[in-house]
């Protein structure tokens, strides 16, 4: 990975037991961060390549895949939304992204296994103050992250304290190994639900899903657009 894109600040651990693991880091806000990333730590570029070797990861390939895996319902409506480009921007994966996802590649080998083999969800929210932004990362090393109730009471706490809310970040896991295979950068109807939900209470007003090698932004005028749930 490039030595332009790296934190320049340690990481502060506020939650790491057996289920959970949430940390904190402090960084100036910079253009290398949201530059879109030209290398990857070896790690990435190993899970990238285990991907990259059985499916063409075009972020529009995979779209059509996922909406033609799925029968029916908000996830389906959502794949082609943004696949007819009616919703979101999707580019390629930048600086700060690949960091968090690297971290999260690193985990799992840590944990003995690989993200190829063991998908796992992480998250991620960025406040800014100044020119000082708090990333935040959190995981429980599972294939889906369920209720953030942690990290979010962090950030609520700092919107109270003055930070402005920049954006949250997820990805969206390959599963190699099952019928479903997913993958694409398109928010679930259960993302959107949530994003509806932190724009009333949070003001976020961009939320982004990566996998690895493509990232999609939304936007607040998108949530609307992408279907939630009871939609």
């Amino acid at each position: 990975m490039g030595s332009e894109c790296s934190f320049k600040s340690e990481e502060v651990v506020l939650i790491s037991n057996s289920e959970k693991y949430l940390s904190v880091r402090e960084v100036e806000e910079s253009d290398a961060l949201v530059k879109a990333a030209v290398s990857f730590d070896p790690s990435i570029e190993e899970f990238q390549k285990s991907i990259d070797s059985i499916v063409s990861v075009d972020p529009y390939n995979l779209l059509l895949r996922q909406y033609n895996e799925l029968d029916f319902g908000a996830d389906k409506d959502n794949a082609y939304i943004v696949y007819s480009n009616l919703a979101g921007k999707v580019r390629r994966i930048n600086c700060l992204e690949s960091l968090l996802y690297t971290q999260q590649v690193k985990r799992m080998i840590n944990a003995g296994t690989d993200l190829f083999t063991s998908p796992a969800e992480f998250m991620s929210y960025v406040v800014r103050k100044g020119k000082l932004l708090k990333v935040y990362f959190y995981t429980i090393d599972q294939a889906a992250i369920g209720n953030p109730k942690d990290i979010i009471s962090y950030v609520k706490k700092d919107i109270d304290n003055g930070w402005n809310l920049l954006f949250n970040l997820h990805n969206h896991n390959f599963f190699p190994f099952k019928k479903l295979f997913l993958g694409a950068t398109v928010p679930s109807a259960n993302d959107i639900n949530a994003y509806r939900s932190e724009s009333k209470g949070m003001g976020l007003r961009k939320a982004l899903v990566t996998n690895g090698f493509h990232t999609i932004e939304v936007y607040e005028e998108d949530f609307y657009i992408l279907k939630g749930t009871r939609d």
